[in-house]
């Protein structure tokens, strides 16, 4: 496989560059090994590409669980709330879920009085 285009979610492509070069570096190495010609296996149901054959998503994401844990990778997921607002991001990163969800509601409660008048 090859990196076509990629989004940073919360700067964590540059995060990674600069903080943990090395498990950067293995990503793409992992990413480059990847045949994805060997997953070209799912009959499509999409109404214009009706039998046409198309990547199957669940063998890749296997293909990628083999390769990392080859590597001693292990899955660990977090769940958390998403802000546009930068400095609310940073206050609420270093929380558990559901003390962001307390720092969100609070933020609720102390805007709740705020009206917006039109012009």
């Amino acid at each position: 496989m090859k990196i076509a285009q990629k989004y940073s979610h919360l700067n964590g492509e540059e995060y990674l560059i600069v903080h943990h070069k090395k498990e950067y570096r293995e990503i793409k190495q992992i990413i480059k090994s990847i045949d994805a010609s060997k997953h070209l296996t799912k009959e499509s149901k999409e109404k214009n590409r009706k039998g046409d054959i198309v990547y199957n998503p669940t063998s890749i994401n296997e293909e990628f669980k083999k390769c990392f844990y080859s590597k001693d990778w292990e899955e660990k997921r977090r769940d958390f709330y998403v802000s546009t607002d930068p400095y609310v991001v940073r206050l609420l990163e270093p929380l558990e879920y559901d003390k962001q969800k307390e720092l969100l509601l609070s933020f609720a409660l102390e805007f709740s009085s705020v009206q917006i008048l039109p012009e």
